[in-house]
């Protein structure tokens, strides 16, 4: 819906940054970027975690990620981001909106969206390692010593929101 949204309704957009609610995003580090260019002329821009590859289809009728091969007959998914955040141009976001249009609805959303219809799409992701997962105090200590780290796109994923709260308190106290 994110997608589609943008193609109708935010047509000056020039990105999209779809993120998880339990999700620490580094604002201020993601706008420095654009401001300064980091990102440069490429338009059709994906920057993401990929999930190892390539992943097997879970065939176990017991497991939640089952799949049938009628759901999806080949054994590995194409390269596919991890949903906690994903960072779109918003050509690159269009351009997947429309070849999902083309294709059968597969439910795993972020192998439909960032793996096949990507794929389809002819987007060609970058993998960046921008999140980390930590205990809520080994991440507000990792903000105030390291400058790598304040530099990461993502902070930290799977907090409640009163620690994304004292996270983001951290980093902007943390900065130089």
């Amino acid at each position: 819906m994110a997608l589609k949204w943008l193609k109708y309704f935010c047509p000056n957009a020039r990105y999209l940054l779809k993120v998880d609610d339990d999700v620490a995003i580094n604002t201020p580090r993601i706008l420095n970027s654009i401001k300064k260019g980091d990102f440069g002329e490429k338009k059709d821009l994906l920057l993401c975690r990929y999930m190892r590859s390539p992943q097997p289809v879970i065939r176990e009728k017991t497991n939640k990620w089952f799949v049938t091969y009628e759901e999806y007959p080949a054994e590995k998914f194409p390269q596919y981001c991890s949903g906690y955040a994903i960072f779109y141009s918003s050509s690159a976001a269009i351009k997947i909106y429309e070849a999902s249009q083309t294709l059968k609805y597969f439910w795993i959303e972020d192998v439909f969206v960032t793996g096949i219809a990507r794929q389809k799409a002819g987007i060609q992701g970058t993998n960046i390692m921008f999140y980390a997962q930590f205990h809520l105090d080994k991440a507000k200590l990792l903000m105030s010593l390291s400058e790598e780290y304040r530099n990461s796109f993502i902070l930290a994923a799977n907090f409640a929101p009163a620690s994304i709260r004292e996270i983001w308190a951290t980093l902007l106290t943390s900065r130089n």
